[in-house]
């Protein structure tokens, strides 16, 4: 059995049971390989764009056969395969998240759910996923290494709900996690050694608003 690093293993449970998964940027195609060897996957797309690691990924999926699991050289979501219902776009940055979706919206009819783990710009990607029409389903807050990943599950919904601006910054159910505490602590902590920056008062001024903000969730 492949074990997974905490981080794809947060990803891994939030995938629906017999779901059609494309996983953008599928590296060496753990995730694909670790869902289909518990027959929780009906079928699996593994994405990349550049030939050498396609190759990488094109010999693991092979190489099991546990579940149909295809490898694809394309750029993103752009040749989207119709039976997919379930994107992955994990350990991407947030403006390349925003950038696959916008290029390949046209391709996202038949998708239920997105699952995102970005790395920058988290905020603008769950304001970007639930303009496309989907909710913010779950959050997981996952510490690895000294760092901390936000695990997004968005599905498709006719629901509108209201975020705020401090939600999509930083999750409206990540904020009522217990781990959030820590997170909180952990953020006030550079925000403070950023504000002993030589910086524009204009930028600081937007550091101590945030501050304010996330100063209750600490205690």
């Amino acid at each position: 059995m492949i074990r997974l690093s905490k981080r794809l293993s947060a990803i891994a449970n939030f995938v629906d049971k017999c779901a059609v998964v494309a996983d953008v940027g599928s590296d060496h195609g753990l995730l694909l390989i670790y869902l289909a060897s518990l027959g929780k996957i009906a079928k699996g797309y593994g994405i990349e764009n550049k030939p050498g690691p396609y190759q990488i990924l094109k010999h693991n999926l092979e190489s099991h056969s546990e579940a149909e699991l295809k490898p694809l050289l394309q750029d993103g979501i752009s040749n989207l395969e119709k039976d997919v219902d379930t994107i992955v776009l994990a350990g991407l940055g947030g403006d390349t998240i925003v950038g696959i979706l916008k290029n390949g919206v046209v391709n996202l009819k038949n998708v239920k759910t997105i699952i995102t783990d970005s790395h920058t710009s988290i905020g603008e990607v769950r304001r970007h996923i639930v303009a496309l029409g989907f909710i913010i389903k779950d959050e997981v807050l996952v510490l690895e290494k000294d760092k901390y990943y936000e695990i997004c599950k968005f599905v498709k919904s006719d629901e509108r709900p209201a975020y705020s601006d401090f939600e999509y910054r930083r999750g409206p159910i990540i904020i009522k996690s217990p781990a959030f505490r820590h997170y909180a602590k952990t953020l006030i902590k550079k925000m403070d050694a950023i504000l002993e920056k030589d910086l524009p008062e204009a930028m600081k001024e937007l550091v101590r608003q945030e501050r304010e903000v996330l100063l209750p969730y600490e205690n």
